[in-house]
C-alpha cells in the first residue's frame, strides 16, 4: 500500500530524528551501552543527571561519568552479568544518589540486544528514579496501618463500656462516654455485687489515646474484681495497688465510685481524686462532693484513704459523675462550662434525657468545635 500524497516522507534520517526527539522528553532516563558499559546514546534526562551535553557521552564508560565510584561500580556489578546472558531483566529498586545529592531508588529496565550490523552484544537501558513513588506508597500503607490501628482501639476501648446500666429500684441511671481521640482514658462501669449493691464506677486516665485506654481497660477489670469483696474504701486501697503495679510512666488515673442499694435512699460515695462529682437537689442547688484522697497509680491513696461518705437522694434529685473533660470544655472565649452549667443542662425528665441534654449543651457551648480532652457522664436519679 503506497503512502498518500498529502502524507509526509519520513527519511531514515527524519525518523531518527524523531525518535530522538520523542525520547528527550521522557522523564526516565533512556541510555544505550555497549558490553564495556561505554555510552553509545542517552537522552536528554540521563545526560542532565550526569550533568554533560549528550553530545559529550557517547564513547565515555559509565564509571568516567558517574562522579560517584561506589554507585559506578555497583552498577557495573549489577548490569555485565546480565548484558552477558542476553536476557532482559526489570531490576527491584536500586540505591542510587539523585541530582540532588540525596539518596534515592531507582527501577531498571534493561534489554540486551546484538547491534544489527556489527553483531556487537548491547543494551538498551531505561531508568526511572521511583523515590517519591515508593515513599507515597509506604506513607500510605504506614497511614492504612494506622487507621486500622486506630479502628480497633475505638472498638476495644467501645466494648469496655456497659451496653447499658443495670436497673436499681429507687434510681434511673444513664452514661454517655465520648473520647477526644479515637480512643481515651476515661470509662465507666456498673458492677453488680452478690449482695446486692450495684456500684458506679467512673475512672480518668491521665492522657488520652491507646496507653490510656490500656491502663483504663486495665483498672476496669481491676474494679470489676475487687469492688463485689470490698467495701468503697477497701477497693480505693486494693485498686491503688494495682494500678500503681501497672502505671510506669507517671499515669495515674481518677476514680469515683458511689454505691446504690436497691431501695434505699442513702447511697454511699468515695473519691480517688476525682473532683467533679455533684448532689444536685429539688431546688437545684449543686453541692459538690469533695474527694476522699488522691488518684490511684501514685502508691499514696492505699494509705490515706478514709472512709467514703454517705449521702442522702431524694425522689427527683440526681447525682452528677462526669469526668474533668465534660467540666473544663471551653467556650470561644475561653471559659470553661463548670459543673453548674451541667447541672441546669441536666434538667431532663429522665436520666437519659438529661446525659442527651447535657452534650448538647456542651457542643453549643464549644460552638461545634472538637472537645480537646475526654468526655464522660453519669447520671444517677433518685425516683
Amino acid at each position: 500500500m503506497s503512502p498518500r500524497a498529502d502524507q509526509p516522507s519520513f527519511t531514515p534520517e527524519h525518523r531518527l530524528t524523531l525518535l530522538e526527539t520523542l525520547l528527550d522528553r521522557v522523564p526516565d532516563f533512556f541510555y544505550v551501552h555497549n558490553a564495556e558499559l561505554r555510552f553509545q546514546y542517552a537522552n536528554r534526562a540521563a545526560a542532565s543527571y550526569f550533568g554533560r551535553p549528550k553530545s559529550e557521552l557517547p564513547g565515555l564508560l559509565h564509571r568516567e561519568v558517574d562522579d560517584n565510584p561506589e554507585q559506578a561500580a555497583y552498577f557495573e556489578a549489577e548490569l555485565i552479568p546480565i548484558i552477558e546472558r542476553g536476557e532482559p531483566v526489570t531490576t527491584g529498586d536500586l540505591p542510587f544518589t539523585r541530582g540532588d545529592g540525596s539518596p534515592g531508588l531507582l527501577q531498571a529496565h534493561i534489554v540486551p540486544f546484538d547491534h544489527p550490523v556489527t553483531g556487537e552484544r548491547m543494551m538498551l537501558g531505561i531508568s526511572r528514579d521511583v523515590t517519591e513513588e515508593r515513599r507515597a506508597a509506604a506513607e500510605r500503607e504506614a497511614r492504612a496501618a494506622y487507621e486500622r490501628e486506630l479502628e480497633i482501639a475505638h472498638l476495644v476501648q467501645r466494648s469496655l463500656l456497659p451496653a447499658s446500666p443495670p436497673e436499681v429500684v429507687g434510681f434511673e441511671i444513664a452514661a454517655r462516654c465520648e473520647p477526644a481521640m479515637y480512643a481515651g482514658g476515661d470509662f465507666y462501669d456498673f458492677i453488680v455485687c452478690p449482695d446486692g449493691r450495684m456500684v458506679a464506677v467512673l475512672g480518668d486516665v491521665t492522657g488520652h489515646g491507646v496507653g490510656p485506654a490500656l491502663i483504663a481497660a486495665s483498672c476496669r477489670a481491676y474494679a470489676r474484681a475487687v469492688v463485689p469483696r470490698m467495701s468503697l474504701t477497701g477497693s480505693i486501697k486494693e485498686l491503688d495497688r494495682l494500678v500503681t503495679a501497672d502505671a510506669h510512666d507517671g499515669s495515674f488515673v481518677t476514680f469515683a465510685a458511689i454505691e446504690l442499694t436497691p431501695g434505699e435512699r442513702t447511697v454511699r460515695y468515695c473519691s480517688a481524686g476525682h473532683g467533679p462529682v455533684a448532689h444536685v437537689g429539688h431546688t437545684g442547688a449543686v453541692r459538690v462532693l469533695p474527694t476522699q484522697t488522691l488518684p490511684l497509680g501514685l502508691g499514696i491513696a492505699a494509705a490515706s484513704a478514709v472512709e467514703g461518705l454517705e449521702l442522702r437522694v431524694e425522689a427527683g434529685e440526681r447525682v452528677l459523675l462526669p469526668s474533668d473533660g465534660l467540666i473544663e470544655s471551653r467556650g470561644a472565649d475561653g471559659v470553661q462550662w463548670g459543673m453548674e452549667r451541667l447541672a441546669v443542662a441536666c434538667a431532663g425528665e429522665t436520666a437519659e434525657e438529661a446525659v442527651e441534654q447535657a452534650y448538647a449543651a456542651d457542643e453549643a457551648w464549644r460552638g461545634g468545635t472538637p472537645a480537646d480532652d475526654d468526655q464522660s457522664l453519669v447520671v444517677i436519679g433518685a425516683s
